[in-house]
């Protein structure tokens, strides 16, 4: 059922835990059919802390999932990668969005809607803050904001 395998690339302009506007851009990388490396991205606008702008990327990306599959994902948010990691969606789910110590899970809405996307795939995660596409999403970020078209 998950034969078909993605790398998937995060990168945000967040910087810092505070509340903030910050745009971010995603990437899908993949082989089709035929053996062609193909790729397809995904940009946007959010505001909240720089764990809440990723968990946005995050579902905008799963979002554009057709088919169950594997996809590991490239982040520079340890938050993010250490949910994957320690395996906490779950936990988080079967807990009724509250956490090891009982308090509501921070940004629970947002992992409502990654939880509900990511159900029929596997996902992994690695901390990779100089990933091979966050160059070319920074600039992309940068020149659409430029045109107004984020």
């Amino acid at each position: 059922m998950k034969d078909y395998s993605l790398e998937g690339y995060i990168t945000t302009t967040a910087r810092g835990p505070a509340r903030q506007t910050a745009q971010y851009g995603w990437v899908l990388e993949y082989v089709d059919s035929r053996g062609n490396l193909r790729t397809k991205e995904g940009f946007g606008e959010a505001e909240g802390t720089k764990n809440a702008i990723n968990i946005k990327a995050l579902g905008d990306m799963l979002s554009h999932l057709r088919r169950p599959c594997r996809v590991h994902i490239h982040t520079d948010c340890r938050y993010l990668e250490s949910v994957f990691k320690n395996n906490w969606l779950h936990s988080w789910k079967e807990n009724d969005w509250k956490n090891s110590t009982g308090q509501e899970v921070k940004n629970k809405d947002g992992w409502e809607v990654v939880w509900e996307l990511a159900t029929a795939h596997e996902l992994t995660t690695a901390y990779d803050p100089v990933h091979s596409y966050q160059g070319w999403i920074l600039r992309e970020i940068e020149g659409r904001a430029k045109t107004c078209q984020i």
